[in-house]
């Protein structure tokens, strides 16, 4: 099997006219990592899977793979393999001939293509769809068969566009359980392309948050999730969304929206607290909690755990908590565990990085 490879993007900038795509991203992928590029719609996600692709050129700045530079060098030079949101298989040929193809193409031998093949789908546990066509292939079927199409030729690394958005939501977790496995197996590189949040936090080894062409941030889930840099990043990660309350100071006190007031020793005049859905309590747990009352408009019970939407003057508060005996439209009193709560200047930095 070929090496696993370190991926390094410095000062990439890209532009369609004047529509600025790519500001100056920098990040570094280190050997068998699975990366996740997380971001909304038009942030620049696919137009950067397809510079290191080699789909597309970059205006200015440098993609490196290990310590070559691969700017110059055409796809099919650069061990890359890509799977699509499409999976565009073949409709005529069997899952055998659609994997078979691209060695096909490369004028590999009979015999050898068929070793290669057989030895893939083993490793994908897809053998017995072989003589299968795409039409009879459920969508996790149809991905695994994808990636076995790429994995024939034996790629350094992997980009992945948005590969689980066609798959019904009941079958997605299960997928990406499986792709994570897959990879490790494989011991190869992946780059992921997603929008997809829980995507992203559930499959990163590191990711990297684009928006509006810029990389926001980089770094392991959790600690983006813990220590987000700025107002976006907060409310992009978490579901259900954090909680961002607004807070003026007067003398030395901060009062939020609603009943929640608290003494903190910052020279802000305005801050924003947030606060993550399950760091909200209905019981006190600690003795300098903050005390605050909010009354309930939703109880919805999600298993082990009951999102409580409620208002207080007309601010919109999510709670999830273990407790399933909610009185809707009653007022209830709140705790907060200031230690467990971001801070955002007015800038929208977090004061806490």
């Amino acid at each position: 099997m070929t090496k696993m490879v370190n991926v390094r993007v410095v000062d990439v900038y890209k532009s369609y006219g004047k529509v600025q795509v790519l500001k100056g991203i920098n990040f570094n992928i280190e050997d068998g990592e699975f990366f996740v590029l997380l971001g909304s719609s038009g942030a620049g996600k696919s137009t950067l899977l397809n510079i290191l692709a080699g789909l597309e050129a970059v205006d200015s700045g440098s993609i490196f793979f290990d310590d070559k530079i691969v700017n110059d060098l055409p796809p099919v030079e650069r061990g890359v393999a890509m799977v699509f949101q499409n999976y565009a298989l073949y409709p005529h040929m069997t899952v055998y001939k659609n994997m078979a193809f691209p060695l096909k193409m490369l004028n590999y031998k009979k015999d050898s293509i068929d070793r290669i093949v057989k030895k893939v789908a083993e490793t994908l546990d897809i053998t017995w769809l072989l003589n299968r066509y795409p039409r009879e292939l459920s969508g996790g079927q149809a991905q695994r068969v994808a990636l076995g199409r790429a994995l024939v030729r034996d790629p350094k690394i992997f980009l992945l566009d948005e590969p689980l958005s066609n798959l019904d939501a009941n079958i997605r977790s299960k997928i990406r359980n499986e792709l994570k496995l897959m990879q490790k197996q494989l011991n190869k590189t992946f780059i992921y392309v997603t929008h997809d949040q829980m995507e992203a936090m559930s499959l990163g080894d590191h990711i990297g948050i684009l928006h509006n062409g810029v990389l926001e941030q980089y770094g392991r889930p959790i600690d983006i999730y813990n220590n987000p840099i700025n107002e976006y990043i907060a409310t992009f990660l978490g579901d259900p969304e954090i909680n961002m309350l607004s807070c003026i100071k007067y003398r030395d006190v901060y009062e939020c929206d609603g009943s929640i007031k608290f003494k903190l020793d910052l020279d802000d005049k305005k801050i924003t607290l947030g606060i993550r859905p399950e760091n909200i309590y209905l019981h006190r747990q600690n003795d300098n909690d903050i005390e605050g009352k909010i009354i309930p408009k939703v109880s919805e019970l999600l298993g082990s755990h009951t999102l409580i939407i409620g208002s207080v003057e007309n601010k919109e508060i999510r709670i999830v908590t273990e407790e399933t005996n909610i009185s809707i439209g009653k007022e209830i009193p709140i705790y907060i565990n200031l230690n467990k709560c971001l801070i955002f200047n007015e800038k929208g930095e977090n004061i806490n990085k």
